[in-house]
Order: C-alpha cells, then structure tokens, then sequence
C-alpha cells in the first residue's frame, strides 16, 4: 500500500512539475505581451465604460451657460478659495526651500506662483467682472 501511495504521490510530483515548467515558460516567452495587452484592454474598458455616467461632456452640447458656470466654479469656487491659498502657501514654502538649497531658478519659478495666486482675485475682478457673478 506505501508503495502505490508513493508512486501516485510520485506521479503527481513529476506531472504537477512539469505543468509550473510549461507555464514558466509560457510566461518567459508571452509574459511581457500579454501583460501590455492586458493593460491596453483594461484601460479601454476603464475608459469606455467607468467614465460613462460621470462625464460632463455626456450631458449634450456644450453652450456659453455651461462654458461660464464651469469657468465660474474655477476662478471663483477653487482658485480663488481654500485651494489658492493652499497652492500660494506651497509654493512660497517650496520657493524658500529651492533658494536655501541654492536652486535659485526654481526659487523665482516658485515665488511668480505664490505671488500668482494671490493676486489671482484681483485679475479675476478686473478681467471677467462684468461677465462672472
């Protein structure tokens, strides 16, 4: 009986080693392929279907009211708000950072930002006051 048992048990051994050899193989040889193919259909379904219900662009043409209330809830809502002062703090953060490490060129870069959005509100008023409520 121990020594059926060990044969099956053998058997099964040699025959389970030979299935993992051929599927590393197949892996080694097709791997990369199939691996961007299925990137490739994965983003394609991600696009094609996740974005469906939740896509602006879905809802019909697009006209001026939508144009100016999207463009309104940028300049007003998100720049000119919590968001713009997070972004003028960073960026004054990042620009005093870049100029002690002596990276001068990101530190003006950084510094046109911060002044940028903070004088944001003020270029919105004098630009698009008589078009944004």
């Amino acid at each position: 009986m121990v020594i059926v048992m060990n044969r099956v048990i053998g058997r099964f051994a040699a025959s389970y080693a030979a299935v993992c050899r051929k599927a590393h193989a197949l892996k080694c040889v097709h791997g990369k392929n199939a691996s961007l193919f299925a990137m490739l259909l994965g983003g394609v379904a991600l696009l094609s279907f996740g974005l469906v219900d939740a896509s602006y662009a879905q809802l019909g043409a697009p006209t001026n009211d939508r144009i100016g209330e999207t463009a309104n809830v940028i300049l007003t809502e998100l720049i000119e708000g919590t968001f713009g002062a997070l972004i003028m703090i960073v960026a004054g953060l990042v620009a005093i950072v870049a100029a002690a490490m002596g990276a001068y060129r990101a530190a003006m870069a950084c510094l046109v930002v911060a002044v940028g959005a903070f004088i944001l509100r003020t270029f919105v008023e004098i630009f698009f006051g008589d078009i944004l409520p």
